[in-house]
């Protein structure tokens, strides 16, 4: 019996074989999906101190898998990462990244936030990297509206008068 992984989590799986076990792939019988591209990844500033006091406030509690999940996170502070280098600005799979998809909305519709994850430092690189955005309080139609055409796309779309939040994988 094997193991099919989709192409957001193969690289982070691969780099905890690498790190942890080259025969860890082999031993699971993992087979890799090929789903999607994605681009070759830039970030270069390593600086997890400053990225990390940007994100305490946000950052769910504990971490998981060389990963610590974030929410809520405005568009002041996620324009601040961005500057640094510190966001994963490709696109991938269905969604056409974070300058393409995420930046405009939420530029348009500064209310709503960003949600994702941060690689911890025990990993190569400092990326971060967003996963969709999110609102929980009484909507416009405007912003329904908004929401719903600029992320139909997305792996996962909850939307609700009072509620909006998308994933994509």
């Amino acid at each position: 019996m094997g193991i099919t992984i989709c192409h957001r989590v193969r690289r982070d799986i691969c780099e905890a074989a690498r790190i942890n076990s080259r025969r860890f792939m082999m031993d699971q019988d993992a087979t890799i999906a090929k789903a999607g591209r994605r681009q070759s990844f830039t970030t270069t500033n390593m600086n997890y101190e400053y990225r990390d006091k940007l994100l305490e406030p946000y950052f769910d509690e504990g971490e998981s898998g060389g990963l610590r999940y974030f929410t809520n996170l405005p568009l002041k502070i996620l324009d601040e990462l961005i500057s640094h280098n510190f966001v994963e600005m490709e696109d991938w799979n269905s969604c056409d990244g974070v300058a393409e998809l995420f930046l405009p909305f939420l530029r348009n519709n500064p209310e709503f936030t960003a949600h994702g994850y941060a690689v911890m430092p025990v990993r190569e690189d400092a990326r971060v990297t967003i996963e969709g955005v999110e609102r929980s309080a009484i909507l416009t139609m405007d912003e329904i509206i908004d929401f719903a055409m600029t992320f139909r796309g997305a792996d996962d779309m909850e939307l609700a008068p009072n509620y909006a939040r998308c994933w994509y994988d």
